[in-house]
């Protein structure tokens, strides 16, 4: 006998009755899911496929994959608004999370690989099919990160340039095809930042730095280059053995210090430091883009300075050390050093500069707080450096009175000439005595001098006898 029900009535009579009634066997979950369909109960549809699908993930694989229809059945549904976002709707009302479930679907191992790492431009397109801004951004930034796709999905700058290479996200924007609502600014953008700052927290300074410049925050990338130099490259633990340097952790030193001279040097060239209240660097007032351009470059002649002065192997290998630095003899890379700071002016060379220089670094003035807490240290350095030269300066000194005052002097002549030099020798170790002690009276003005760092610095003085 042949039935026939209105919709209404044809609803109710199959919500009176369970799935197993329509699939008593569990073979056919799309024939259950197509009544709810054909009632409207596209929700209901799909979170039974959803759970049947999941349910099954452990077989066999010879049933048909009502995950999946779960998926692009929902996409469909989705794109001609027959289902809401899941925001929209009561916590305790939701059936079908379709940004849940779709990534799910993403992350899903088929061959040993999610489609999200095997194909993350197929991935991007079906996140962007995910109506609400918020969830999008979201699974847009987790994919970036599960994937680390950053140049594929969010686009590289062009090598030397500020001009960058749009990725596939933002190309997926400007498409008529997705069927979201844009929100304000452009997506990948936001991306781009969310994905930074992870980058940031995780320790991954090199993609981080890179992020932010694409992002377009030109004083959040100098910040972190910054901090990121004083915590590795300033740190003498590392040149003194106290801390294990692995292969791993010089190349990534080495990358850190490549990157930073390179964002440096390409800022400088396009004339970054110069365009003051611009958008590329954020809220920054124009103090703050000085003290950033002036701690990045302290920053980096720090790191040569350190170099030059504890690393053995980087005086040797002219791959990994500065141009300026790889024709220089043992006995000259001290004198260099000696000259970078007189450069850099950060210590005082003289008591007449002590106040000026104790001013200088203040505090929120000239420098971030990150160089200022390095200070002691490089103070320390240059005291080993004074103190070598003196050494080196006494040496020849001696040999030079052993010359005079031995028989074998060609003529009166070469008397006068050694008095010159003599006399220039013992004004040079006077000079370094003076700078010692002048460092010493320094280091009581600093903020962040610790007792140890002092102690020593004294006990390197009364060497100079």
């Amino acid at each position: 006998m042949l039935l026939s029900f209105d919709s209404r009535t044809f609803k109710r009579r199959c919500n009176s009755s369970d799935p197993g009634h329509f699939d008593p066997h569990g073979t056919r979950p799309h024939f259950y899911a197509m009544v709810l369909l054909l009632t409207s109960q596209f929700d209901s549809a799909l979170a039974y496929l959803v759970q049947c699908g999941i349910m099954r993930a452990s077989g066999d694989g010879r049933h048909p994959d009502s995950l999946v229809d779960a998926v692009h059945l929902g996409l469909i549904l989705n794109y001609y608004g027959a289902i809401e976002e899941v925001v929209h709707r009561s916590p305790d009302v939701v059936l079908y999370d379709y940004a849940a479930v779709l990534w799910r679907y993403l992350q899903r191992e088929r061959l040993e690989v999610g489609i999200a790492k095997s194909d993350p431009t197929a991935a991007t397109a079906y996140i962007m099919t995910i109506r609400d801004a918020e969830q999008r951004f979201t699974y847009l930034c987790k994919l970036v990160m599960d994937t680390r796709e950053f140049s594929l999905l969010l686009g590289a700058m062009i090598p030397d340039t500020l001009t960058h290479r749009p990725g596939l996200i933002e190309r997926f924007e400007r498409t008529a095809y997705t069927t979201r609502t844009l929100s304000s600014g452009a997506e990948w953008t936001r991306v781009a930042y969310a994905c930074a700052e992870s980058c940031e927290i995780a320790g991954d300074v090199v993609h981080a730095a890179m992020l932010f410049e694409l992002a377009g925050d030109i004083a959040r990338v100098i910040s972190l280059l910054v901090r990121a130099l004083c915590a590795t490259q300033l740190d003498i633990r590392f040149y003194q053995g106290r801390i294990p340097r692995t292969t791993e952790v010089d190349n990534n030193q080495l990358e850190l210090a490549k990157q930073a001279r390179a964002c440096y040097e390409k800022y400088d060239r396009e004339g970054i430091f110069d365009r003051l209240n611009v958008s590329t660097w954020g809220h920054a007032d124009n103090h703050t883009i000085r003290r950033l351009k002036r701690s990045l470059e302290v920053a980096l002649e720090l790191t040569r300075f350190f170099k030059l002065v504890y690393d053995e192997e980087t005086r040797t290998n002219s791959t990994d050390s500065d141009p300026r630095d790889t024709t220089l003899r043992s006995d000259e890379r001290y004198e260099a050093a000696f000259e970078l700071q007189k450069h850099l002016g950060l210590i005082p060379l003289s008591r007449s500069d002590l106040a000026s220089k104790a001013e200088a670094l203040r505090p929120g003035e000239n420098y971030e707080d990150v160089i200022l807490e390095r200070v002691p240290v490089v103070l320390l350095a240059f005291m080993h450096v004074v103190h070598a030269l003196y050494e080196k300066t006494r040496r020849t000194l001696r040999t030079l009175e052993h010359q005079v005052q031995s028989p074998d002097r060609t003529s009166p002549a070469t008397d006068t000439v050694a008095a010159e030099w003599r006399f220039g020798l013992e004004q040079r170790l006077h000079e370094l005595r003076e700078l010692a002690h002048t460092m010493v009276t320094f280091s009581g003005m600093l903020t962040f001098m610790a007792p140890s760092d002092t102690a020593e610095l004294v006990r390197l003085e009364m060497m100079l006898t």
